[in-house]
């Protein structure tokens, strides 16, 4: 493993193998909800879906520590409108790959309404179950305590692409979003309500991804949406494979 300092509250980690970023990743999740619930009682987490982190949701779900089950909230990063049965859904991911085989209540992972089918209708029920979940009384904590990003070639995360994102609202938790690049309308967490989450954790694998980050990490792609959080979160680690790492190590060797 080696890691990096990348800044204030930035930390790089470079794993050999999907395998072992996969083990990683769930055991700094463990580490995050560990400490989140004995400090405040609860942890409230959104995932992405995608290829990448399904190592990481094995890897939780067969984890021996299952102490974060019992007071952990989960949610989505962002969905495809697409029904919930769907092969593009993140929705079926994380039932098929965390929440079922990790025995996680299912009352307490909270997916995209995605039967409302209009993508501003969903985004606005979900921006309020995120409201009443997060913020149902005094004192409110109306911030998650991690995010799982990840980061496609074209420097989008989420469901935050460059083409788009100067035209995303400012003010709201959760928006509808659309890209010709990608197929179906999106509903995704806003950039501001992804940087108030207390850690960001940003995952990647493979070679496809080696140009971006390296983009990021080095500063060379401002306009990414994912460069943008990456700079602006609080908190945040950048886990990488070797070969997602391969053009960064070699831009600072």
């Amino acid at each position: 493993m080696i890691v990096k300092d990348a800044g204030p509250g930035k930390t790089v980690v470079i794993q050999e193998t999907p395998e072992e970023l996969a083990a990683y990743a769930a055991e700094y999740y463990l580490e995050c909800a560990s400490s989140g619930i004995r400090e405040r009682g609860r942890f409230s987490a959104a995932f992405s879906g995608g290829k990448t982190p399904v190592g990481f949701f094995n890897a939780l779900a067969q984890n021996d520590n299952k102490t974060w089950l019992a007071k952990s909230r989960l949610f989505q990063v962002d969905e495809r409108m697409v029904s919930a049965d769907c092969a593009d859904s993140n929705q079926r991911l994380i039932m098929e790959s965390l929440v079922q085989p990790a025995g996680f209540p299912q009352n307490r992972f909270y997916p995209v309404p995605v039967h409302l089918e209009d993508a501003a209708k969903a985004a606005k029920a979900y921006q309020t179950r995120l409201h009443d979940v997060l913020c149902p009384a005094p004192p409110k904590a109306n911030n998650l305590d991690f995010v799982l990003l990840g980061v496609g070639s074209d420097g989008h995360t989420a469901s935050l692409f460059p083409e788009e994102v100067d035209d995303y609202p400012k003010d709201a938790w959760v928006h509808a979003a659309r890209s010709d690049r990608h197929p179906h309308d999106r509903i995704t967490l806003a950039m501001p309500f992804i940087l108030a989450a207390e850690k960001i954790l940003f995952l990647i694998s493979g070679a496809s991804k080696a140009e971006i980050v390296r983009n990021i990490l080095c500063d060379q792609a401002p306009e990414a949406p994912a460069s943008m959080v990456w700079k602006k979160a609080r908190r945040a680690v950048m886990a990488l494979d070797q070969s997602a790492s391969g053009a960064y190590l070699d831009s600072i060797a």
